[in-house]
C-alpha cells in the first residue's frame, strides 16, 4: 500500500525539516491526526507520491486546517 503523505518533525531549530524524522501515512486525515498529536515544535505535512514531492496545495491545506479545527486545534497550536 502506498503511503504518499509524510509528516516531518524536528525539535532542533538548527535542523532543516529535510533532516527531521519522517513518518508515512496512507491518507491526509491520518497524517493530520499524527500532526495534532505531535509534540515537535517544527512540523510539516507534505505529499510525496514517488514522482513529485511538494507542500500541500490550497485545498489540502484547507482540509488539514479544518480537520485540526474539528480536533480542537488551531493550525498555529499544532505541535504545541
Amino acid at each position: 500500500m502506498r503511503k504518499p503523505w509524510k509528516l516531518i518533525e524536528t525539535d532542533n531549530p538548527d535542523q532543516t525539516l529535510g533532516q527531521g524524522r519522517i513518518r508515512h501515512y496512507v491518507s491526509l486525515i491520518a497524517a493530520t491526526n499524527a500532526l495534532a498529536k505531535s509534540t515537535a515544535p517544527y512540523v510539516q505535512v507534505i505529499l510525496d507520491d514517488g514522482c513529485e514531492a511538494r507542500e500541500l496545495d490550497d485545498r489540502e491545506q484547507e482540509f488539514l486546517e479544518h480537520a485540526l479545527g474539528m480536533l480542537g486545534y488551531d493550525i498555529d497550536q499544532a505541535g504545541d
